[in-house]
C-alpha cells in the first residue's frame, strides 16, 4: 500500500458485500507464450512474511536492519516490499537510482530474509494523459516491462516478483480498472523478468477485496476475465487481499466474508481457477491484517458490529493475527500469508495502524500472537521448504 488517501478507502471497501458484475470481453493473447505453474500447495504448506510496502525506502541501513530483523524474529522468512518505478526511474527513461533499494536487498540477504518485491506505481513521465497520480496504469505496457526486465536483471537475489498492486481498484490502476489491460501488463512483465531471471517465481498484483462499486470490479469478476486472457497460464501464484475485520479469517459468515471467498463458497477463487483449467494454482495472501486506530468506530469483535467500523481492538488484532496463520493452513490452496503490516506510521488514517508494532516501535499484543503462531507453524513437519531462488 502506496498512498495512506487511497488505501484507507480501499480498506474499508474489504467489508462489503460482493457484488458480482459481468466483465468486459476478453483480449487477444494468443500468440503469448504459457507459463507451467508452480504445484497448488495443500493445505498446511504456506510461506509466511511481514509486508512493508514502501516504508523501507530511503531508510537507512541499521533503520531497515531493525525493521527486517522481525521477519525472522517472529518466524517468518519472507517480506513484501514496494519497487516502486516512480522511485527508480522518477525523471525518465534514461536512467535510474536503484541506491536505496540496494540498501534494502543487501539488509535482506545478510538477514537470510526472501524478499517478494511489489514492481509498480507509474513515475509522471510514463503516464497517459490526463492521469496524475502513482496509481495510474502505463501509457504503455512495454515501458513498464522494460523496467521490469532492468529490476531482474539487478537483481539475482529477489525470491519472488509481484507485479503490479490492486489493480481491480481505481485508486491503483486510474482512471478505471480494465482486465484486459492488466492482463497484458502481467504477460508482458512476466516474460521480461523471465528473460534474466528463468526461474523466477512471478506473483500477479494482489487483488483487493472489494465490490464492483465505486469504480471498482469485483475480485472474482476480475480474476475470471484474467484467467480468460491468460494470465492463470503465466504467473505462478494470484495474488489477493483478503482482509476481513472485525471478523477472524476463520469466521464462516452467512456473507461470505473475503476470506471465505477463497475456497469456501460457491463463486470462489477455488472455482474461478478451477474451470479455468488451472486448479493447481495457489494464492498468495501478499496482504493481510487489522488496523488498531482510526477516525470510525472501534470493534472489539463482539455483535453487534459497530456501525461505520474501521479499526480494532489491540486484542482482537491479536486474535485476528494468530487465526490468520491457522487459517491458512487449512484454506485449501493459499501457498503464502503476509502480514500487513510491521510497525504503525503517524497519523490518524486507519491505513497508519496495521502494525505489528505502534509508531514508537513498541509491540502490541498481536506482535506475540504472530509470532507464537508462526512459530508453531514453522515446527509443523508438514510445512513445505522456503524456495531459494
Amino acid at each position: 500500500m502506496r498512498t495512506r488517501l487511497l488505501v484507507a478507502l480501499l480498506l474499508v471497501a474489504a467489508l462489503a458485500a460482493f457484488v458480482i458484475v459481468e466483465v468486459i470481453r476478453s483480449g487477444d493473447h494468443s500468440n503469448t507464450a504459457s507459463h507451467s505453474p508452480a504445484a497448488r500447495p495443500p493445505a498446511g504448506a504456506v510461506q509466511f512474511g511481514l509486508a512493508y510496502g514502501d516504508t523501507l525506502f530511503g531508510k537507512s541501513t541499521a533503520q531497515i536492519r531493525t525493521e527486517l530483523a522481525d521477519v525472522s524474529d517472529t518466524g517468518a522468512s519472507w517480506a513484501r516490499v514496494d519497487l516502486a518505478w516512480i522511485d527508480i526511474q522518477p525523471q525518465s527513461a534514461a536512467g535510474y537510482d536503484w541506491t536505496p533499494f540496494d540498501t534494502i536487498v543487501r539488509v535482506a540477504r545478510q538477514l537470510h530474509v526472501h524478499l517478494l518485491v511489489t514492481v509498480g506505481y507509474t513515475p509522471a513521465w510514463a503516464r497517459p494523459s490526463g492521469c496524475s497520480v502513482s496509481g495510474c496504469a502505463p501509457a504503455d505496457p512495454k515501458t513498464f516491462a522494460a523496467f521490469a526486465r532492468a529490476a531482474a536483471a539487478r537483481y539475482d537475489g529477489i525470491a519472488a516478483w509481484e507485479i503490479w498492486n490492486e489493480p481491480n481498484t481505481p485508486g491503483f490502476w486510474a482512471p478505471h480498472p480494465d482486465a484486459d489491460a492488466f492482463s497484458t501488463l502481467v504477460t508482458d512483465a512476466a516474460a521480461a523478468i523471465r528473460s534474466q531471471r528463468p526461474d523466477a517465481t512471478v506473483v500477479s498484483g494482489g487483488l483487493a477485496a472489494t465490490t464492483s462499486a465505486n469504480g471498482a470490479i469485483d475480485t472474482r469478476a476480475f480474476l475470471r476475465q484474467m484467467c480468460r486472457d491468460g494470465v492463470n497460464k503465466v504467473v505462478d501464484a494470484i495474488g489477493y487481499h483478503p482482509y476481513t475485520y472485525p471478523y477472524l479469517a476463520s469466521y464462516q459468515a452467512s456473507f461470505g466474508t473475503a476470506w471465505n471467498k477463497i475456497a469456501a463458497t460457491p463463486q470462489s477463487f477455488e472455482s474461478v481457477l478451477r474451470d479455468a483449467g488451472t486448479a493447481q494454482l495457489p494464492i498468495w495472501a501478499t496482504e493481510y491484517g487489522a488496523p488498531t486506530g482510526g477516525p470510525g468506530a472501534l470493534s472489539d469483535g463482539t455483535s453487534p458490529i459497530p456501525a461505520g467500523t474501521d479499526h480494532v481492538t489491540d486484542g482482537l488484532q491479536a486474535s485476528i493475527a494468530s487465526d490468520s496463520v491457522t487459517a491458512a493452513l487449512g484454506t485449501r490452496g493459499i501457498g503464502a500469508l503476509f502480514w500487513y503490516s510491521d510497525r504503525d506510521e503517524p497519523g490518524t488514517s486507519n491505513v497508519d495502524h496495521y502494525g505489528l508494532r505502534d509508531v514508537n516501535g513498541q509491540k502490541k499484543p498481536s506482535y506475540s500472537g504472530w509470532q507464537r503462531a508462526v512459530r508453531r507453524a514453522s515446527a509443523d513437519a508438514s510445512l513445505a521448504p522456503t524456495p531459494t531462488k
